[in-house]
């Protein structure tokens, strides 16, 4: 009796092997059958030694960058925005490590390194400031820190129904524990195994179909991704509410009306109208970031705003596009402004500069970057601040002025060095304006020179703070001069 009993444990630990065999076989393939079905929407491009996917369409300045929340849907959470917003300007959308279309890392996600590894694929495929920040979720925390980290390449800040620093702290014990999944050596194991294709994979309830199918063949891949940040989510969130306030930076927060019709599992009425409540008063708190934000609860939308009401996530990026060009609210620069002609204020220093050099680099950077110079001279300046020993070095299509060590002038009367914006000389006046995606202000009929002028940083102004451009009779612009300010 007892060898025919070990023989049916031993022929039902067989049969258990097998069938676990068995389906890690099948996710293997079906992970390998998406892969080859479903291809990237936009660029792999290697960061850091993994890969990573970034999706960019349309054309113009800001481009808005779209940073989505803790799930396995990576950039398709804005398959609803994207392609209304790239009709008015550049828009990207992006998969972070190990979600989606990217690679996973070795080493556990942290709000900076996001943030870093993101700014270095925007450089790498040569989408330039400035941006405007869109977050969804723990997309907010992530855009905060990038914010902080970047301030200069940032020009507005969108808040999808975002998570908070605070909001672990100031949800009750009961709520957390109420909103807490299955273990994440529950979701793991169903993930490589299989399982989970057979059921329903965790993606937002409202997600349109046409996208939940390439969703779900996703979803099993990008469950690993998701809970190594789920695994850091307190110090995600302890990086963000280090962040400082960001002065007069457009910033509109886009609250939910409604909880989601699905709640989780011992999710009581009491604990839901909790969460609400404490959920509320975080999403005023996001609006103290900005001495020019405003927000706006969108009544019929849960969570995944972007799909319940794909019309106002749109309305509030395209309104801080108009804020931006307009230049509402975003501070005086009129008294940095040196030419009567007209002037382009609150670009980002970012968008500044000519063949890779930029302004207040040390000296040495100057042959680092453009080679050896045709002559070098010296002579000296003198301003407010004193008496300035200056060093000229002329190159063939460049000229290049520092003082005290660093770089103080450039200027170019070639129409072959452009900025980063893609301007350069031979541009008329209407160009600019479509570069810029706004008109100058304070333009005279027939200007002779524009200034361009940076944005404030926190309340207070840079020194890199304006780009002078003469024009002649016909509105073309003649030699472009990127200087300091020296009050």
């Amino acid at each position: 009796m007892l060898k025919w009993l070990k023989r049916i444990v031993l022929g039902l630990a067989v049969m258990i092997i097998a069938v676990i065999l068995g389906g890690v076989g099948f996710e293997q393939w079906s992970r390998w059958s998406a892969t080859r079905d479903i291809l990237p929407s936009g660029r792999l491009i290697v960061i850091d030694g993994g890969e990573m996917h970034l999706h960019c369409s349309g054309t113009g300045s800001p481009t808005v960058v779209l940073e989505a929340g803790l799930d396995v849907t990576g950039s398709l959470a804005w398959a609803t925005v994207q392609p209304e917003i790239e009709k008015l300007t550049r828009i990207c959308s992006y998969d972070r490590a190990g979600i989606f279309h990217s690679e996973r890392r070795s080493e556990l996600p942290t709000a900076r390194g996001i943030a870093g590894r993101l700014h270095s694929l925007l450089e790498a495929a040569s989408e330039t400031p400035p941006y405007v920040l869109v977050g969804h979720s723990l997309g907010g925390p992530l855009i905060r820190v990038f914010a902080d980290r970047y301030q200069q390449d940032v020009a507005g800040l969108v808040f999808v129904d975002a998570s908070h620093p605070d909001q672990m702290q100031r949800f009750s014990p009961e709520s957390v524990a109420a909103m807490k999944g299955p273990s994440p050596l529950m979701l793991s194991t169903l993930a490589a195994t299989g399982v989970l294709r057979l059921g329903d994979a965790p993606l937002p309830e409202n997600m349109p179909e046409e996208i939940r199918s390439i969703a779900e063949r996703f979803a099993p891949q990008s469950i690993p991704g998701v809970l190594d940040e789920l695994e850091t989510l307190e110090n995600i969130l302890a990086e963000a509410g280090k962040s400082a306030a960001f002065g007069n930076l457009p910033l509109l927060v886009l609250t939910a009306g409604k909880l989601p019709d699905e709640m989780p599992p011992g999710m009581t009425e009491e604990l839901a109208a909790d969460i609400s409540t404490v959920w509320s008063d975080l999403q005023v708190e996001h609006t103290t970031l900005s001495t020019n934000s405003d927000q706006r609860v969108v009544e019929d939308a849960s969570h995944y705003i972007q799909f319940d009401n794909p019309d106002a996530v749109n309305g509030a990026i395209r309104d801080i596009l108009e804020i931006i060009r307009d230049n509402q609210g975003t501070g005086n620069a009129s008294e940095y402004v040196l030419q009567d002609g007209g002037y382009f204020d609150c670009l980002p220093v970012a968008t500044f500069g000519l063949k890779g050099l930029r302004l207040s680099e040390p000296e040495e950077s100057i042959r680092k970057l453009l080679g050896e110079p045709v002559s070098v001279s010296t002579g000296w300046s003198e301003d407010d601040g004193g008496r300035h020993d200056v060093v000229t070095y002329e190159y063939e299509d460049l000229e290049v002025d520092a003082v005290r060590g660093d770089v103080d002038r450039i200027y170019t009367e070639s129409g072959a060095v452009s900025m980063p914006s893609g301007l350069h000389v031979g541009h008329s006046v209407s160009d600019m304006i479509n570069i810029f995606g706004r008109k100058p202000r304070e333009l005279e009929p027939a200007p002779t020179k524009l200034s361009i002028v940076t944005c404030p940083v926190n309340g207070r102004w840079v020194q890199e703070d304006f780009v002078t451009i003469e024009i002649d009779k016909n509105e073309n612009l003649t030699s472009i001069e990127y200087a300091v300010h020296r009050p």
